[in-house]
């Protein structure tokens, strides 16, 4: 059943709630629906890349595109809609064309910003996957056959056959979702597309290894074995390319090239020299061994290129051994141009310019091996170019690696791995953290989630020692083998702890395993956000698999303070150890607590005065009985007295500290919200749900929502956060899994009745007005200091925001300054000016003429707090 309650009201809070009423009725509708967030998928999986008007598109699933308009050098991400996946976008004089699977086909006749759509009814597991956009006409090419539309988009005429089916291979991503990757023998993408030649239609299937050719009406099918066309000995591999080249046609059959006018009469080889690539030649592999053979051409800028994939330089998982089954080594990506003397007698491919040299860190689950690098699933079929200098390669996991001077720099742009959200630093800048076993590998967006960037390997390489003895413990012989971050992330079965502040410092701790009887190092520390990460062996943190709700770690005075479960059978049982580790990395101290007792989250008010949220593990059974509590430590941790117990068995689902004074947290059986107010120790259930599986907390730009799987609630009144209502959610009723939060932004795991499982930034619109925009109301009474969001955002000359107090301090000596994402302080308070409305209320403005664009934070400190407000400048 569920329960809100409400608790009695002050005449004089009677009074307040009188007027926010009249308010709320002067100014309309203030109730915020779902349409009054942005909501972005983050987890985007590329399928191709095309340009228009010197625009690039770079296009995927959950209905999802990233444009440029700067030429690569920065990206947004918009929706065509919010579910499907597109699978190409292609131009067509001055208008863009697409293709969802799901049966739609969108356009947009003002550069990619906004479109039309036309939903068509398919046939049962029938997709949608390109389009080929003529003067009078439309074909479409679905996976069991071929469309042709009139200008109307009305549909004039269907062929399908058995012969036209394409089979939709799929791999599955962290959540054992499908990905389609149109993968067969290798080759992407060949068998989808649709070729008009000299008013024929050339089309490729799975199911055929010759070229099919269709009439322009579509009521003609023909079949055009290689063997009518080609002279070849031997066994006959398929036709896996066509390219159209002017008036003529090429196509790559057998890893060679060949030329026709006309498809149905010879066709000859490509190449001068008809011995070269040629499959019939058996000293072929003399000159082009196996491993380096052709299998993708490409036509740039009027030559002809091949594509080649090897290991990448510098870093390799060590050979023959078990970690290389995980197949995790990354790429090096690079092209081949195709050169000939005078007579054509010699003709060679030779490295064109630089290489791609991939060094991502960026597990993904693998079809042959359990993981492989996101950036081995790649789309060069589906590459774009920009005059002879721009290459895109788009790839599954939101990955694009380009370049941006014609191959003598490469890049990668974006690629996320890690999949999972972590930690939100300010609305822009997000960390993702794969927390499944043996992956731990993590990706950093710095442009609220448009693209990322994962962790890349270090140069220095740890050699060690591995000695295998016999049962005497004499050694039979002895290992040197060389381990790097690569090996290090996909040893380690779980994370115990991972954190990175605002500044970029942070730390990861594995779990305490053995590798082939070898203890590794499981503490590695960043100073960049996690783009790198060096493992330490100076620093030995001992930690046991089992863990609980993964632990918060809180800064006080240049330390890192977290606790970790600790189990030594039979010399102790459960326990916990509280580390204080230096912000330096150079020193860690740790406080261990009574036996049974098995801490989660830790709050420091100062270094002694901790509140600690616990499980008591029974004596009896420690194992399979435990108590949750509320503990307050004077000496950090070493003893502690129980200020609140469950006797129920529960598990703690979510911990939130909203500021110094107050400490939210969800238990499960049944789902509870609770407020523990640290000032007076005291305890208040805020909402308690019997029906629904889990409830979570959601705090977007002041605003308190409850969500859960079917479960959308927000609060009415921030004076009293046991007062909600049923919220509106645009299509059907949400769905959340999982949510973290800060600031002006949320990402949650949620899915709808049309929006597929993905995590999504929740934002709110811009100008979408608060609860109440009158300055009578006050933030949660708990709350010392209120900001409204700031206006105008962005900002150009002067940005202001409405502020609320307590009236505990003087707000103008409370400012510290202005300071940039990283952290790094610009400015101080010279230019902010604080002008007094009435007692506890005002107005906050800055001058900010003149500071470089992006997000900065005005900061304030008083005794026992401190808060921001977070202004974009343009």
């Amino acid at each position: 059943m569920k329960m809100i309650f409400v608790n009695k009201k002050s005449k004089k809070n009677t009074n307040v709630k009188m007027l926010i009423i009249l308010m709320m009725l002067i100014v309309q509708n203030l109730r915020l629906y779902s349409s009054d967030f942005d909501l972005t998928p983050m987890n985007i999986h590329f399928f191709g890349a095309t340009v228009f008007n010197d625009k690039i598109f770079v296009y995927g699933s959950n209905g999802s595109y990233l444009l440029s308009t700067d030429f690569g050098k920065s990206w947004q991400q918009y929706s065509l809609l919010p579910y499907g996946n597109i699978f190409h976008i292609t131009s067509y004089k001055d208008t863009l064309w697409s293709v969802l699977d799901c049966g739609i086909v969108a356009w947009s006749t003002d550069g990619g910003f906004t479109w039309s759509k036309k939903e068509f009814q398919l046939s049962n597991n029938e997709l949608m996957y390109y389009i080929l956009p003529t003067e009078a006409c439309f074909f479409v090419r679905t996976n069991y056959g071929i469309y042709k539309l009139n200008k109307d988009l009305n549909i004039t005429n269907v062929l399908k056959d058995s012969i036209l089916y394409i089979k939709n291979d799929n791999i599955y991503d962290f959540l054992n979702l499908p990905i389609p990757t149109f993968k067969w023998m290798k080759y992407y993408y060949s068998f989808n597309e649709i070729y008009l030649f000299k008013n024929r239609i050339l089309l490729l299937s799975t199911n055929y290894p010759g070229l099919i050719v269709v009439d322009y009406d579509l009521t003609k099918l023909d079949t055009l074995p290689m063997q009518d066309h080609i002279y070849l000995i031997g066994e006959i591999d398929r036709i896996t390319d066509v390219y159209l080249l002017n008036d003529f046609i090429v196509l790559n059959a057998n890893s060679n090239l060949y030329i026709t006018e006309d498809v149905y009469s010879k066709w000859n080889y490509f190449f001068p020299d008809t011995s070269f690539l040629n499959p019939n030649d058996p000293n072929r592999w003399n000159k082009w061994p196996i491993t380096k053979y052709p299998d993708n051409f490409f036509f740039w800028n009027n030559k002809v290129f091949i594509e080649m994939q090897e290991a990448s330089d510098g870093k390799y998982i060590p050979s023959g051994r078990s970690i290389n089954d995980f197949g995790i080594s990354p790429i090096k990506l690079y092209f081949k141009e195709f050169i000939k003397d005078e007579s054509g007698k010699f003709c060679d491919f030779v490295k064109f310019r630089n290489h791609f040299n991939d060094r991502s860190i960026a597990f993904v689950p693998g079809i042959f091996f359990p993981r492989l690098n996101a950036t081995k699933y790649i789309l060069t079929k589906r590459k774009a170019f920009v005059g002879d200098s721009i290459v895109i390669i788009p790839g599954l996991f939101k990955t694009i690696i380009q370049s941006r001077d014609g191959c003598y720099n490469w890049d990668l742009a974006s690629c996320n791995a890690a999949y999972f959200p972590e930690l939100i630093l300010n609305d822009s800048t997000f960390i993702f953290f794969n927390r499944l076993p043996y992956y731990n590998n993590t990706s950093i967006s710095f442009d609220g989630g448009i693209t990322f960037q994962p962790t890349e390997l270090l140069l220095d390489t740890l050699y060690r020692r591995i000695a295998e003895v016999d049962s005497l413990g004499n050694i039979k012989h002895i290992v040197y083998e060389n381990y790097d971050t690569v090996t290090f992330f996909a040893i380690f079965k779980k994370a115990s702890a991972f954190f990175i502040d605002s500044s970029g410092r942070g730390f990861f701790i594995g779990t305490d395993d053995d590798f082939r009887g070898y203890r590794l190092l499981n503490f590695a520390n960043t100073i960049n956000f996690g783009k790198h990460f060096k493992f330490d062996s100076s620093l030995k943190i001992k930690t046991y698999s089992r863990q609980f709700l993964p632990p918060k770690v809180e800064m006080l005075d240049g330390k890192y303070i977290f606790p970790l479960i600790d189990y030594e059978y039979p010399d102790k049982w459960y326990h916990t150890k509280i580390y204080f580790l230096d912000t330096s990395f150079k020193k860690v101290d740790k406080i261990i607590t009574p036996e049974f007792q098995m801490v989660n989250q830790v709050f420091p008010i100062n270094h002694n005065h901790f509140i600690l949220f616990s499980f008591l593990s029974d004596t009896i059974d420690p194992k399979n009985l435990r108590t949750f509590q509320i503990r307050e430590s004077f000496d950090s941790g070493k003893t502690s007295t129980v200020l609140f117990s469950f006797d129920e068995r529960l598990d703690l689902t979510q911990y939130y500290v909203h500021n110094k004074d107050s400490i939210f947290f969800v238990v499960s059986n049944p789902p509870r919200l609770f407020l523990f107010e640290v000032k007076s120790k005291s305890l208040k259930l805020l909402y308690e749900d019997s029906v629904v599986e889990n409830i979570l907390l959601m705090v977007i730009s002041d605003r308190f929502f409850i969500v859960g799987r079917g479960l959308f609630l927000e609060n009415t009144d921030r004076n009293d956060l046991t007062q909600w209502r049923e919220g509106e959610w645009d299509y059907g009723k949400p769905n959340f899994e999982s949510v973290i939060f800060k600031g002006n932004v949320a990402i949650a795991g949620l899915s709808d009745s049309l929006r597929p499982f993905n995590y999504y930034k929740i934002t709110l619109k811009k100008g979408t007005p608060t609860t109440v925009e009158s300055e009578v109301e006050k933030r949660y009474y708990t709350t010392k200091f209120w900001a409204s969001e700031p206006y105008p955002q962005p900002a150009g000359v002067r940005v202001k925001a409405r502020i609320a107090w307590d009236g505990s301090f003087d707000v103008a000596e409370a400012i510290d300054g202005v300071y940039d994402s990283m952290g790094r302080k610009v400015e101080g308070k010279e230019r902010i000016r604080v002008t007094l409305r009435d007692k506890g209320y005002g107005e906050l403005e800055w001058e900010c003429s003149g500071v470089p664009a992006g997000v900065y934070f005005i900061l304030l400190h008083w005794a026992g707090g401190s808060e921001s407000v977070p202004v974009v400048v343009e």
